[in-house]
């Protein structure tokens, strides 16, 4: 979804409404996070990740896939009980 979709899509309710977004095995957390990052477009194709990568331990970059930078929507579970797997 581009920000002009995500945009029209939000203007359908009430300014009131809250926006979620998935979490990691379930439930939902609030959007707390909105940033650009790089990555790169349909890489992953494990079912337990999400189809694009970006750099870090978990991920191999792909070297004929080039990075696209997008905005990030994200959020973290205030009251997981491991502070360590609450950044997103």
């Amino acid at each position: 979804m581009t920000i002009k979709e995500l945009i029209e899509a939000l203007s359908k309710f009430d300014s009131d409404t809250p926006v979620v977004v998935g979490g990691y095995e379930g439930g939902y957390n609030d959007v707390t996070i909105v940033k650009a990052e790089s990555i790169q477009l349909n890489v992953n194709k494990q079912h337990y990740y999400g189809a694009h990568g970006r750099t870090d331990e978990q991920y191999e970059p792909v070297p004929s896939v080039p990075f696209v930078e997008v905005v990030y929507l994200g959020g973290f579970n205030p009251v997981a009980d491991e502070s360590y797997l609450s950044y997103r």
